[in-house]
């Protein structure tokens, strides 16, 4: 489905499939009104995780890649556990 423009009607019956193929192809789409454009529709930009966050992501890799990390059968165990260690 390639398309550069829509009406509004096909845009409005088509909603799904248009919404997909703009993010499938990253190409933005004129929906026209009255044979004027009236709005276009663009997919969301996608950001890069900033430093912190992958550094974050880089520490939760490592703790699980981890085999003598601590396993707790529960969320209670896991909280008695940080209990303990505040004290």
């Amino acid at each position: 489905m390639t398309m550069n423009t829509v009406s509004v009607a096909e845009a409005r019956a088509n909603f799904s499939k248009i919404g997909e193929a703009i993010n499938r192809t990253g190409n933005p789409v004129t929906v026209f009104k009255h044979s004027k454009p009236y709005l276009v529709i663009m997919p969301a930009a996608h950001k890069e995780p900033n430093a912190e966050t992958r550094a974050a992501m880089a520490d939760a890799e490592q703790i699980i890649s981890d085999p003598n990390r601590s396993h707790y059968s529960s969320f209670e165990d896991l909280m008695a556990a940080l209990d303990n260690e505040e004290d």
